[in-house]
């Protein structure tokens, strides 16, 4: 096969001339996208108390994805890193080139929804958590930050009461489920409802004694 091609240069140079300037170009734009990130990462570095650490950690990874585009854990690792030195933007691109290998993995999905929230682009987080919950409906964790996210950023009470009884309807004894269900309705001034879910969270637990204290209260 390389002796054909060898012969077909030979017999055509200027078509090796042409690919010869090419794979230069393509070197140099990624010698240069590389530099550049490096140059941005190296200025936030500088700002913070373990920089010089991160930094060095970045290389690293940037380097595992170079030599293997398949490194979940360097990507992962990267991205934490950007997001603690605010470049989340960087963060961002490097999750979703991570999701372009494997679409379903939970970790960069769950840090892609945190770094949403963070980022206050609510709208996509709702949908990473909501693409989580697809591929880990048992994951309780995640209706918590979805219930959260609705509530406090999103300002829609009826969405973090619906997902915080879907969540009840796969795990019906998760007992943080239900303290924040129970939490949630005793914050809204619905007695009765935050009365039923202590209730059933002693059931479940019967020594937690901050549920039993709560529904000591509402029974006055």
């Amino acid at each position: 096969m390389f002796k054909k091609i060898f012969n077909f240069i030979k017999e055509y140079p200027l078509f090796g001339i042409i690919a010869t300037i090419i794979l230069a170009i393509i070197i140099i734009i990624a010698v240069t996208k590389n530099t550049g990130e490096f140059e941005e990462l190296a200025k936030l570095a500088a700002n913070h108390p373990e920089g010089k650490n991160l930094l060095e950690r970045a290389r690293r990874d940037r380097e595992r994805i170079k030599n293997n585009s398949r490194d979940l854990e360097a990507y992962l690792d990267l991205g934490i890193i950007k997001t603690q030195l605010g470049d989340l933007n960087g963060a961002e691109k490097v999750y979703l080139d991570s999701l372009k290998i494997v679409p379903r993995n939970i970790l960069i999905l769950n840090n892609l929804a945190l770094l949403y929230v963070q980022m206050k682009d609510y709208k996509k987080a709702e949908q990473a958590f909501l693409r989580l919950l697809e591929i880990t409906p048992s994951s309780y964790q995640t209706y918590i930050h979805l219930s959260e996210l609705y509530l406090n950023n999103m300002n829609d009470k009826k969405k973090a009461e619906e997902i915080l009884l879907k969540g009840l309807e796969v795990m019906p004894e998760i007992p943080d489920l239900l303290s924040v269900l129970a939490g949630f309705y005793r914050d809204q001034g619905r007695k009765l409802k935050a009365i039923e879910y202590y209730k059933r969270l002693l059931v479940i637990n019967p020594n937690n004694s901050a549920a039993r204290e709560e529904l000591k209260e509402l029974q006055k």
